[in-house]
Order: structure tokens, then sequence, then C-alpha cells
């Protein structure tokens, strides 16, 4: 298995995603909910972290589809060999592992900041009705 380093600004980035979902897994196991401000907090984190890895993401999406477009055209292009579509496909998409790897990371985070979004939304939603009916 190859691990790649992870910058260190989205290392913060995921440390603050994964502590958001601590909060919300220990809420749910105690049934102890926390007051609307802290939702209201932890949601700007959720959604200041989301902005930045959806602009990674798309940054990374991007790099790698060049990078392995621009892989398969090298090797189309090389004309010292008989040139065989699917064993350029491959190798191309070898070349980019790290992009996919940091991509995939990437958007699994975002995914995960999103679901936190949209579970803190739901708590805040739920503690607005009962205000009303209260």
């Amino acid at each position: 298995m190859i691990e790649y380093e992870i910058d260190k600004a989205w290392q913060e980035v995921f440390n603050n995603v994964n502590e958001i979902g601590k909060t919300l897994r220990s809420d749910a196991i105690s049934k102890n909910f926390n007051p609307p401000a802290e939702y209201r907090r932890l949601l700007n984190i959720a959604t200041g972290n989301y902005m930045f890895l959806v602009v990674e993401y798309k940054r990374w999406r991007a790099i790698k589809e060049n990078n392995q477009v621009n892989k398969y055209v090298g090797l189309k292009n090389d004309t010292t060999t008989k040139f065989v579509s699917a064993a350029a496909d491959r190798e191309a998409s070898l070349f980019v592992a790290k992009e996919r790897y940091s991509r995939d990371l990437l958007e699994g985070w975002m995914l995960a900041a999103e679901s936190a979004i949209f579970t803190i939304k739901k708590h805040l939603y739920v503690d607005t009705r009962e205000e009303k009916v209260s």
C-alpha cells in the first residue's frame, strides 16, 4: 500500500472535520445535544472547511485529468513502438496514482464536511421549531 504525504493545510482541515464528527457522534450516543450557539459555531467551521476542500478537490481533479491525458498523448506520439490504446490507458492511469489519491482523499473529506453541515442544520432546524412551540 502506497501512502503519500498530506499537505499540512489539508491535515488541519481534516482534523477540524474529524472533531466535528466526534462531537456529533458523542451527542448522538449520549443523547445530550449541544446548545444552538455551539451548533452555529460548528456549522461555520464545517462550512469554511467545505469551502476549502471543494476548491482543492476541483484543483486536484483537473490536475489528475490533465496529467493523465498528457501522459496518454505522450505515449501515443512515441513513434518508436506500436501504439496500443488499452496499454496506454493503464500506463497513463498508473502515472497519475498520486493525483488520484489526493483527489479521492479530498473528496472523502469534502463529503464528510458536507454531511456535517447537513446534520448541524437539521439540529438547528429542530431547535428553532422547538423554540417556536415553547
